[in-house]
């Protein structure tokens, strides 16, 4: 139930494989400038422009920091709050949460500057813009203590094309329940764009030169360690990855093609120091290889 690299010293068990990476630290080894233009950013960090900076992924301050020091190896549910806003006007709300999709408009013809939020199933959040930065923005509701503002931290980038951004709507369909069930090729298909999602987020890291990675609040059925990847135990799948199938009975089918295709022999890069990077590259044989797959 493991795909792992032979090429490390961890220990090729169901749920062992050295440190567990859920808060894993990259260590960038190369001191020169990063070119996140090269990579597809338009870095925000000295941008002059309110409505770009606004464009990008944030995360509840409280909440990143939390889980940044959490025990990897704990069962317990974290609260994982933000918004990943878009330059299409289009948002998601808690993509490491119980996601919602949904719509962003803002109000700077008067002040405060005011943002609105209209989720799916008409639900509608207001705020008021009360501090913004590249890296932090600060949101309150009007007549609200200033001691409920809401911290938000981004990493003042945002991807030229929206749509390789892993937490962009497209890239996310497939965590939306179907309305009936589904056949043994969609729910593949599902599972491989969860792979897919994976493989986005993987690539975003390396891209961004990321300091920490933290896979908290992300929906799989899959565990992720530096060289290895391993299949959750069944009684351990996160009941969000399960809700986004028709019913458990169809979530356990795609556990089944998932187990399955853990049984490939998958090349890892060698001599390769980064551990995103090769598991970005079995990820990717991962996405080829399920096409291929039957139970």
């Amino acid at each position: 139930m493991v795909i792992s690299c032979t090429l490390t010293a961890c220990v090729q068990k169901k749920g062992k494989a050295g440190k567990d990476d859920l808060t894993e630290r990259t260590e960038q080894k190369d001191s020169t400038a990063v070119d996140f233009i090269a990579s597809g950013f338009e870095d925000l960090g000295t941008s002059p422009n309110m409505k770009d900076i606004i464009c990008q992924n944030w995360d509840f301050f409280e909440d990143a920091r939390d889980a940044k020091y959490a025990e990897p190896s704990t069962n317990l549910e974290f609260v994982y709050r933000g918004y990943s806003l878009f330059s299409d006007g289009t948002l998601i709300k808690d993509p490491r949460g119980n996601m919602r999709f949904g719509k962003w408009s803002i109000n700077d013809q008067v002040k405060p500057i005011t943002l609105s939020f209209l989720l799916d199933k008409g639900e509608t959040e207001t705020y008021q813009l009360a501090y913004l930065a590249p890296y932090e923005m600060k949101l309150a509701k009007a007549g609200v203590d200033k001691k409920d503002i809401i911290d938000l931290r981004g990493e003042a980038l945002r991807y030229k094309d929206i749509k390789n951004d892993p937490f962009y709507s497209s890239n996310n369909l497939w965590r939306l329940k179907p309305a009936k069930p589904e056949t043994d090729d969609q729910i593949k298909a599902r599972l491989k764009s969860c792979i897919h999602f994976f493989a986005m987020f993987y690539e975003h890291k390396i891209k961004a030169h990321a300091g920490e990675v933290i896979f908290i609040g992300l929906p799989s059925c899959f565990r992720w360690y530096s060289g290895a990847i391993y299949l959750q135990k069944k009684d351990a799948l996160d009941y969000k990855w399960v809700n986004s199938f028709y019913d458990k009975e169809q979530a356990m089918k795609a556990y089944k093609f998932a187990d399955k295709l853990m049984d490939t022999r998958f090349k890892w890069p060698k001599n390769e120091p980064n551990w995103l990077k090769m598991n970005l590259a079995v990820l990717r044989q991962m996405e080829a290889k399920l096409d291929t797959v039957s139970l």
